[in-house]
């Protein structure tokens, strides 16, 4: 699910926007516990921060602490664009298209091949998450 912002905002700020309304969503629907992840370290670093954030988004990144609460996320996972190529093409369809899109179950072709190039990736990343090396893991496909 992806709302299309029409008014100009910085990358970071998008992303903010669309983790909240992802969670929004997972709880509407009664998923959870979730993993959440993003390619943007400041918002990583803004949401996951424990004190309040002065931010000029800050009401959003409370709102999306008070989600992830209700869903029990502990924190978000930063996750270079690399190792998550799926979710940079889901962003990048839905900046050409306006409303909202949603996919449960299969999602369209293009993102399944998408998802499969991905899968080398997210093997290592679980394999070496697995070991316990979470901050010194490398990126690479296999």
């Amino acid at each position: 699910m992806a709302p299309t912002l029409s008014w100009r905002l910085d990358p970071y700020v998008c992303e903010l926007f669309a983790i909240k309304l992802g969670l929004e969503f997972a709880v509407e629907h009664g998923w959870g516990p979730l993993e959440v992840e993003t390619d943007c370290l400041e918002v990583v670093q803004m949401v996951n921060g424990a004190e309040e954030c002065f931010h000029a988004v800050g009401v959003v990144v409370e709102e999306a602490r008070k989600l992830m609460y209700q869903l029990q996320v502990s924190e978000i996972t930063y996750t270079p664009r690399e190792a998550n190529m799926a979710a940079h093409a889901v962003a990048s369809f839905v900046a050409r298209k306006s409303g909202r899109l949603c996919w449960l179950g299969e999602g369209p072709s293009w993102l399944v091949q998408v998802i499969e190039c991905d899968k080398p990736v997210t093997e290592v990343l679980s394999r070496e998450v697995h070991h316990g090396s979470v901050h010194d893991r490398a990126f690479q496909h296999m």
